[in-house]
């Protein structure tokens, strides 16, 4: 019954009309064992360039780290 007292009927046509029954026979990724990574080379001047880059006056990202606190300690971090 719903707020109001009626009642209500749901039928398993409906359900299926409604419903989507999902498949197991989704696609299958394979693990690496080991990553083939080429080794990162960053400079001092490269990452304060990018640092200096940064305006201050956008929100927060999703690391919730405000972006005026990261331009105003940009040289400590590089």
């Amino acid at each position: 019954m719903d707020a109001d007292g009626k009642e209500i009927l749901v039928t398993e046509d409906v359900d299926k009309e409604i419903f989507t029954v999902e498949s197991d026979g989704g696609p299958m990724i394979e693990m690496q064992s080991e990553a083939d990574c080429e080794e990162i080379v960053a400079s001092l001047d490269m990452v304060l360039n990018k640092l200096k880059k940064i305006n201050p006056n956008k929100s927060p990202g999703p690391d919730l780290l405000h972006p005026r606190v990261i331009y105003e300690v940009k040289e400590v971090i590089a």
